[in-house]
């Protein structure tokens, strides 16, 4: 994997060159808390489908808001069906991922 993403040229044209997004403090990662985390993961998540859907890399805002995924170790109750409080959560990965998550 490329240690930078190559930033969209001007119309579509050649990439301008590589730009990169640098934490400037924790502020910038992964928040702290169940309700921040799922939060960040959820907007990572439609980010990297936006970026999926218009065929380009992620520019220096985009990868801030990727920088914030935390992953799901700590949120396992999420997929947990007994957990009625996160069905909205589980609704909106399901519409996000599909299916076969």
């Amino acid at each position: 994997m490329e240690p930078f993403l190559q930033a969209p040229g001007p119309a579509g044209g050649a990439a301008a060159g590589p730009v990169s997004f640098g934490p400037t403090g924790q502020a910038d990662l992964a928040p702290v808390g169940e309700r921040a985390k799922l939060q960040a993961n959820l907007q990572a998540l439609r980010q990297l489908t936006a970026l999926r859907e218009h065929g380009r890399p992620a520019g220096p805002n985009e990868q801030a808001v990727l920088a914030r995924w935390s992953g799901w170790g700590s949120l396992a109750p999420v997929f947990d069906p007994a957990r009625p409080e996160h069905d909205v959560v589980r609704e909106q990965l399901a519409e996000l991922l599909g299916p076969a998550g």
